[in-house]
């Protein structure tokens, strides 16, 4: 019921989870190829782990700018074009046979993800009533992980027989479900910022009047000690999802099949998709702060278990049981900054809360490989994420969860 009460009231955030779906669905195909990909040209876990990273590296410088950017142009622009770099990118990759040439690769698949990631928050925040913030960020939530349940469960069928070879379907998959995603955002989804600018006076106007980082730095600071736990938290749970999404798809190399794989996987995704929306009706009533306990004591502690074990069914329950920790922690995060933020300049924020995301991708695929390249065991970098995410609960403690003093303006 709740979930038709947010399709009748706001059709926007509808779409932009529909949307989410779509493209993701592609993306986390081409994710759970990349570490396959990866360790056909290297054996060195500490290099697949940087060469994962890659995309990270790049865009986190800039998340910032382009968050003023899309204060400056429109979301929807920015959307489009991020998306239109993806299908260049899913064009190339089926050539990409040398380090190098996958290197170059990442760098566009960096540069083209900050161009939709950023502009899609700025606009939940946007559209979202002041009472339901956590609930709207939980159906784009949603939508995203949706497309990241079904992603390894179709790349791993399209994998199973050569991974060199399947690579180009799963291409094609990523190209179809941009443009599908393009049709959607352009002819579907309104535009919330009335004053645009043009792309290239949007940019200039970012280099010389926001000074490229530090009008975004400015706004983050504002947040104080709530900013910096939001952005810890947020960075270590995108350490874990970035350690798990490029250290999982290497159990294939302990005997496990890809569809295996894939299945285990989308255990790490699926508690997104059937608990985020009513994890953020929860975060909304019953209080933010103490959902995020609740929500680190049983990621931390079930990662740990999956590290453990090598049975196969123990790994799907223990996935499954540990991302149903992080579904209802994210949500209130993010609910917990739309709070605290002010209401002009969102765009600005979502920057730097997304440099936190970016640095996560980037630690959480170096540590990983890293740590099984220490131990030479890919299951031991679980165990240490498990530890880590338990310990987070001190931060946490610091929060005040406090009642959103700003009024939203919601697209009618």
């Amino acid at each position: 019921m709740k979930f038709l009460e947010i399709i009748k009231g706001h059709k926007y955030i509808v779409l932009i989870g529909i949307a989410s779906a779509i493209y993701t669905t592609g993306n986390g195909a081409v994710f759970f190829l990349l570490p396959l990909l990866l360790g056909k040209l290297t054996e060195n876990f500490m290099l697949l782990g940087l060469m994962i990273a890659i995309p990270s590296v790049f865009s986190m410088f800039f998340d910032i700018p382009t968050g003023e950017l899309a204060d400056c142009v429109g979301r929807k622009k920015l959307v489009i074009l991020g998306l239109g770099g993806m299908i260049v990118f899913a064009l190339l990759l089926p050539f990409a046979d040398s380090l190098e040439t996958l290197a170059f690769l990442l760098l566009l698949l960096g540069f083209s993800n900050q161009l939709i990631n950023v502009p899609i928050r700025s606009y939940v925040m946007e559209i979202a009533p002041k009472d339901k913030t956590s609930e709207y960020f939980g159906v784009q939530l949603t939508g995203m992980q949706l497309g990241f349940t079904l992603a390894p469960l179709i790349a791993g069928v399209l994998l199973s027989e050569d991974i060199l070879a399947g690579r180009a379907v799963v291409s094609l998959l990523y190209i179809v479900t941009c443009a599908l995603a393009i049709v959607l955002v352009h002819f579907g989804v309104r535009e919330t910022l009335m004053e645009r600018k043009s792309l290239a006076c949007g940019i200039r106007s970012v280099i010389t009047k926001d000074n490229i980082f530090m009008k975004g730095l400015m706004e983050y600071r504002a947040l104080k000690s709530a900013g910096l736990v939001i952005f810890l938290l947020t960075l270590s749970f995108i350490i874990t999802d970035g350690l798990i999404w490029a250290i999982e798809p290497l159990y294939n190399n302990l005997g496990i099949g890809t569809e295996m794989v894939g299945v285990i996987l989308s255990m790490f995704v699926l508690p997104f998709v059937l608990f985020q929306i009513p994890a953020g009706f929860l975060a909304d009533r019953v209080g933010k702060v103490k959902v995020l306990m609740f929500g680190l004591f049983l990621a931390g502690s079930f990662l740990i278990i999956f590290g453990l074990t090598r049975d196969v069914y123990i790994m799907i329950t223990a996935a499954f049981v540990s991302t149903l920790g992080l579904a209802l922690a994210v949500p209130a995060t993010d609910g917990l900054l739309t709070d605290v933020s002010s209401g002009k300049d969102r765009g600005s924020v979502v920057g730097v809360w997304d440099v936190a995301e970016d640095l996560g991708y980037i630690i959480g695929p170096i540590m990983g490989g890293i740590i099984a390249e220490l131990y030479q065991d890919i299951t031991i970098p679980f165990i240490f994420l498990g530890a880590f995410l338990l310990l987070l609960i001190v931060p946490v403690l610091f929060i005040r969860n406090k009642k959103p003093e700003i009024s939203h303006n919601a697209v009618p």
